[in-house]
């Protein structure tokens, strides 16, 4: 147990000091007065809240480019300071000043405050060993206060604790389903064995009914035998009687139209 602890904080150490290592700054390569590279700084700030940018358009822009009097890189720049200044509004004061030093780069670091933002806006002013100022790497930017990282902070919990919420209510509604998808299950296969019950009946009529018509046919067909055999005995009787009277029987034999069945009871006294 002890072994691990003691593994546990060396693995802290040396995140902390991978840490340190990777934040620490190399300092400048060349000696400046810090006062006057502040004062020319904030010359640069002010310039820049005092011009409006709003009026640097696309086609503006693009004029000054074909005159020669910008290039494309400071269109760019222009660009990003007009979207920037409509963003957070009027200047109000500066917060803190710091000068960040990179080797042969110092960079005077404004944090400033302005009328139509909560956030702090960042103004850095770079320059060179010959302490000059970049213009085209100046750049103005919003960083989030720490009020507002805890509002954000505060927001995404709600959020995401407002999400928990409503899939645990989902969840528990659907387990609560269940106690009735089986009711409703029973109440469909009951439709649906009475739906097959009707059309089995109706199959069974449907059936019963062609059967009854093909026995009906049979008996049609077996009456039609039977008068075919009446007729020809009739026919037969007749010729016989007609050639004993001596009467010239047909040579291609007698039609008989229809045969009629009588009531009368003489076949009957005969």
């Amino acid at each position: 147990m002890k072994k691990k602890l003691v593994l546990f904080l060396f693995l802290i150490i040396c995140l902390f000091t991978i840490t340190a290592c990777s934040s620490k700054k190399e300092a400048a390569t060349f000696e400046y007065d810090e006062a006057s590279v502040k004062e020319t700084a904030t010359q640069w700030l002010d310039s820049w809240n005092q011009t409006d940018f709003s009026g640097y358009d696309d086609v503006t822009l693009d004029g000054l480019v074909s005159s020669g009097q910008l290039d494309e890189a400071s269109k760019k720049v222009f660009t990003t300071w007009r979207q920037t200044q409509s963003d957070i509004g009027a200047f109000v004061k500066v917060k803190d000043v710091v000068i960040e030093e990179a080797g042969d780069m110092i960079t005077v670091v404004f944090t400033a405050t302005y009328e139509g933002t909560k956030n702090n806006v960042v103004f850095k002013v770079p320059f060179d060993s010959s302490l000059n100022v970049n213009s085209t790497a100046i750049t103005v930017e919003e960083t989030e206060t720490f009020s507002g990282k805890m509002d954000s902070a505060l927001f995404n919990t709600i959020i995401g604790m407002g999400t928990v919420f409503v899939v645990l209510i989902f969840i528990s509604c659907l387990i609560g389903m269940f106690k009735i998808i089986p009711k409703i299950q029973a109440k469909m296969d009951k439709r649906q064995e009475e739906d097959f019950n009707v059309v089995t009946a109706i199959d069974n009529t449907v059936s019963q009914i062609a059967e009854q018509e093909e026995l009906e046919e049979e008996e049609v067909l077996e009456e039609l035998v039977d008068d075919g055999e009446l007729v020809a005995v009739i026919m037969a009787a007749i010729m016989a009687s007609m050639a004993s009277n001596g009467e010239e029987v047909p040579a291609d034999g007698l039609i008989v139209r229809s045969i009629k069945r009588t009531n009368s009871n003489k076949w009957k006294k005969a």
